[in-house]
Protein backbone atom coordinates (compact mmCIF):
# COMPACT_ATOMS: atom_id res chain seq x y z
CA UNK A 1 0.00 0.00 0.00
CA UNK A 2 1.71 3.45 -0.59
CA UNK A 3 2.14 6.18 1.24
CA UNK A 4 -0.69 8.15 0.44
CA UNK A 5 -3.64 5.55 0.08
CA UNK A 6 -1.92 4.41 3.70
CA UNK A 7 -2.92 8.21 4.74
CA UNK A 8 -6.48 8.25 3.02
CA UNK A 9 -6.64 5.42 5.12
CA UNK A 10 -5.66 6.37 8.83
CA UNK A 11 -7.93 9.70 8.41
CA UNK A 12 -11.18 7.60 7.13
CA UNK A 13 -10.76 5.41 9.85
CA UNK A 14 -10.64 7.97 12.54
CA UNK A 15 -13.12 9.77 10.82
CA UNK A 16 -15.07 6.59 11.48
CA UNK A 17 -14.03 6.62 15.08
CA UNK A 18 -15.48 10.42 15.88
CA UNK A 19 -19.20 9.40 14.36
CA UNK A 20 -19.27 6.00 16.19
CA UNK A 21 -18.21 7.95 19.78
CA UNK A 22 -20.50 10.70 18.31
CA UNK A 23 -23.09 7.85 18.04
CA UNK A 24 -22.28 6.30 21.59
CA UNK A 25 -22.60 9.75 23.42
CA UNK A 26 -25.22 10.46 21.93
CA UNK A 27 -26.93 7.35 22.58
CA UNK A 28 -25.96 8.09 26.50
CA UNK A 29 -27.46 11.53 26.11
CA UNK A 30 -31.03 10.64 24.65
CA UNK A 31 -31.18 8.19 27.57
CA UNK A 32 -30.74 11.23 29.88
CA UNK A 33 -33.34 12.49 28.13
CA UNK A 34 -35.54 10.49 28.34
CA UNK A 35 -35.31 9.92 31.75
CA UNK A 36 -34.14 6.31 31.30
CA UNK A 37 -31.47 7.01 33.91
CA UNK A 38 -32.35 5.01 37.04
CA UNK A 39 -28.59 4.23 38.70
CA UNK A 40 -27.03 4.50 35.51
CA UNK A 41 -26.75 8.37 35.09
CA UNK A 42 -23.38 8.68 36.18
CA UNK A 43 -22.02 6.02 34.18
CA UNK A 44 -23.73 7.21 31.13
CA UNK A 45 -22.57 10.71 31.81
CA UNK A 46 -18.53 9.38 32.44
CA UNK A 47 -19.27 7.70 29.14
CA UNK A 48 -20.31 10.84 27.43
CA UNK A 49 -17.02 12.88 28.90
CA UNK A 50 -14.54 9.76 28.18
CA UNK A 51 -16.21 9.93 24.59
CA UNK A 52 -16.15 14.03 24.19
CA UNK A 53 -12.24 13.78 25.29
CA UNK A 54 -11.34 10.61 22.31
CA UNK A 55 -13.14 13.00 19.99
CA UNK A 56 -11.59 16.43 20.87
CA UNK A 57 -8.52 14.33 20.13
CA UNK A 58 -8.61 13.04 17.16
CA UNK A 59 -10.13 16.11 15.98
CA UNK A 60 -6.85 18.00 17.00
CA UNK A 61 -4.62 15.00 15.26
CA UNK A 62 -6.79 15.50 12.52
CA UNK A 63 -6.41 18.92 12.62
CA UNK A 64 -2.30 19.03 12.28
CA UNK A 65 -2.53 16.35 9.40
CA UNK A 66 -4.97 17.93 7.06
CA UNK A 67 -3.56 19.13 3.90
CA UNK A 68 -6.42 19.14 1.57
CA UNK A 69 -8.59 22.88 1.37
CA UNK A 70 -11.82 21.45 1.27
CA UNK A 71 -11.18 18.81 4.05
CA UNK A 72 -10.09 21.47 6.73
CA UNK A 73 -13.44 23.68 6.10
CA UNK A 74 -15.10 20.84 6.73
CA UNK A 75 -13.34 19.99 9.81
CA UNK A 76 -13.28 23.46 11.06
CA UNK A 77 -17.37 22.71 10.80
CA UNK A 78 -17.10 20.09 12.44
CA UNK A 79 -14.92 21.42 15.45
CA UNK A 80 -17.31 24.96 15.82
CA UNK A 81 -20.25 22.93 16.06
CA UNK A 82 -18.79 20.24 18.26
CA UNK A 83 -17.87 22.97 20.98
CA UNK A 84 -21.71 24.70 20.54
CA UNK A 85 -22.76 20.99 20.99
CA UNK A 86 -20.94 20.33 23.62
CA UNK A 87 -22.27 23.44 25.56
CA UNK A 88 -26.36 22.15 25.17
CA UNK A 89 -25.02 18.98 26.48
CA UNK A 90 -23.56 20.25 29.10
CA UNK A 91 -26.83 21.66 30.21
CA UNK A 92 -28.64 18.53 29.60
CA UNK A 93 -26.10 16.54 32.01
CA UNK A 94 -26.18 19.52 34.57
CA UNK A 95 -30.11 19.47 34.51
CA UNK A 96 -29.96 15.51 34.67
CA UNK A 97 -27.67 15.38 38.02
CA UNK A 98 -29.72 17.80 39.46
CA UNK A 99 -32.80 15.71 38.95
CA UNK A 100 -34.24 18.43 36.51
CA UNK A 101 -36.46 18.15 33.75
CA UNK A 102 -34.63 19.59 30.65
CA UNK A 103 -36.41 22.29 29.03
CA UNK A 104 -38.19 21.71 25.30
CA UNK A 105 -36.09 24.53 24.51
CA UNK A 106 -32.94 22.58 25.43
CA UNK A 107 -33.74 19.61 23.82
CA UNK A 108 -34.90 21.60 20.42
CA UNK A 109 -31.46 23.21 20.31
CA UNK A 110 -29.45 19.84 21.10
CA UNK A 111 -31.94 18.40 18.23
CA UNK A 112 -30.48 20.49 15.56
CA UNK A 113 -26.77 20.46 16.86
CA UNK A 114 -26.72 17.07 16.91
CA UNK A 115 -28.84 16.88 13.15
CA UNK A 116 -25.84 19.32 12.15
CA UNK A 117 -22.72 17.89 14.02
CA UNK A 118 -23.89 14.50 12.44
CA UNK A 119 -23.69 15.80 9.20
CA UNK A 120 -21.05 17.46 8.73
CA UNK A 121 -19.69 14.42 9.95
CA UNK A 122 -20.50 11.95 7.49
CA UNK A 123 -19.80 14.40 5.13
CA UNK A 124 -16.34 14.64 6.23
CA UNK A 125 -15.84 11.07 6.01
CA UNK A 126 -17.47 10.38 2.74
CA UNK A 127 -15.33 12.83 1.41
CA UNK A 128 -12.24 10.97 2.89
CA UNK A 129 -13.38 7.74 1.60
CA UNK A 130 -14.11 9.36 -1.87
CA UNK A 131 -10.01 10.50 -1.71
CA UNK A 132 -8.93 7.31 -0.57
CA UNK A 133 -10.48 5.91 -3.54
CA UNK A 134 -8.86 7.92 -5.81
CA UNK A 135 -5.76 7.11 -4.06
CA UNK A 136 -6.41 3.34 -4.57
CA UNK A 137 -7.28 3.83 -8.24
CA UNK A 138 -4.25 5.67 -8.82
CA UNK A 139 -1.95 3.41 -7.28
CA UNK A 140 -3.27 0.76 -8.54
CA UNK A 141 -3.13 2.43 -12.39
CA UNK A 142 0.53 3.11 -11.11
CA UNK A 143 1.37 -0.26 -10.58
CA UNK A 144 -0.24 -1.57 -13.96
CA UNK A 145 2.17 1.53 -15.80
CA UNK A 146 5.20 -0.04 -13.77
CA UNK A 147 4.31 -3.60 -14.85
CA UNK A 148 4.08 -2.63 -18.39
CA UNK A 149 7.29 -0.78 -18.45
CA UNK A 150 9.06 -3.68 -16.87
CA UNK A 151 7.55 -6.38 -19.39
CA UNK A 152 8.30 -3.66 -22.73
CA UNK A 153 11.75 -3.49 -21.15
CA UNK A 154 12.20 -7.15 -20.43
CA UNK A 155 10.70 -7.71 -24.50
CA UNK A 156 13.32 -5.40 -25.33
CA UNK A 157 16.19 -6.76 -23.89
CA UNK A 158 15.73 -10.06 -25.03
CA UNK A 159 14.84 -8.80 -28.56
CA UNK A 160 18.88 -7.39 -27.86
CA UNK A 161 20.06 -10.55 -26.55
CA UNK A 162 18.66 -12.28 -30.04
CA UNK A 163 20.39 -9.79 -32.10
CA UNK A 164 23.57 -10.19 -30.54
CA UNK A 165 23.30 -14.06 -30.44
CA UNK A 166 22.47 -13.76 -34.17
CA UNK A 167 25.56 -11.50 -35.00
CA UNK A 168 27.72 -13.86 -32.91
CA UNK A 169 26.20 -17.18 -34.68
CA UNK A 170 25.79 -15.50 -38.27
CA UNK A 171 29.86 -14.14 -37.83
CA UNK A 172 30.81 -17.54 -36.74
CA UNK A 173 28.75 -18.94 -39.54
CA UNK A 174 30.22 -17.24 -42.03
CA UNK A 175 33.69 -17.31 -41.31
CA UNK A 176 33.07 -21.54 -41.12
CA UNK A 177 31.68 -20.89 -44.87
CA UNK A 178 34.78 -19.13 -45.63
CA UNK A 179 37.58 -21.50 -44.59
CA UNK A 180 35.13 -24.50 -45.52
CA UNK A 181 35.17 -23.16 -49.56
CA UNK A 182 39.47 -21.84 -49.36
CA UNK A 183 40.17 -25.98 -47.87
CA UNK A 184 37.76 -26.96 -50.83
CA UNK A 185 40.21 -25.43 -52.91
CA UNK A 186 43.46 -26.99 -51.32
CA UNK A 187 45.81 -28.79 -53.65
CA UNK A 188 47.14 -31.30 -51.78
CA UNK A 189 49.46 -32.26 -54.56
CA UNK A 190 51.67 -28.92 -54.14
CA UNK A 191 50.82 -27.48 -50.58
CA UNK A 192 53.93 -24.96 -51.01
CA UNK A 193 51.37 -22.95 -51.76
CA UNK A 194 47.86 -22.77 -49.22
CA UNK A 195 45.32 -19.94 -49.96
CA UNK A 196 44.19 -18.04 -47.17
CA UNK A 197 40.76 -17.55 -45.25
CA UNK A 198 39.21 -14.51 -45.12
CA UNK A 199 38.95 -14.60 -41.37
CA UNK A 200 39.51 -11.47 -39.18
CA UNK A 201 37.46 -12.68 -36.32
CA UNK A 202 39.21 -12.57 -32.65
CA UNK A 203 38.48 -16.52 -31.57
CA UNK A 204 39.44 -19.75 -31.99
CA UNK A 205 38.04 -19.65 -35.79
CA UNK A 206 39.83 -16.80 -36.10
CA UNK A 207 42.88 -18.50 -35.22
CA UNK A 208 42.17 -21.63 -37.65
CA UNK A 209 41.59 -19.61 -40.52
CA UNK A 210 44.94 -17.51 -39.67
CA UNK A 211 46.41 -21.08 -39.45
Amino acid sequence: MSEIVQDRYMKVKMATEIQLLFSQSDRELLAIINDEKASGTETAIQNITDNRAKIESRLNQLDNILNHNQSKDILAKIQNEFASYMETEEIIINDARHDKTVPSGVISDYQTKRSLLTGYITEFKNFQENLMSKAMKNASQLEKNLLQMIVVSSGLMIAVMLLIAYWIVSGTGKSLNNISKVMAHINYDDLTSLPRADVTTDDEIGEIGAA
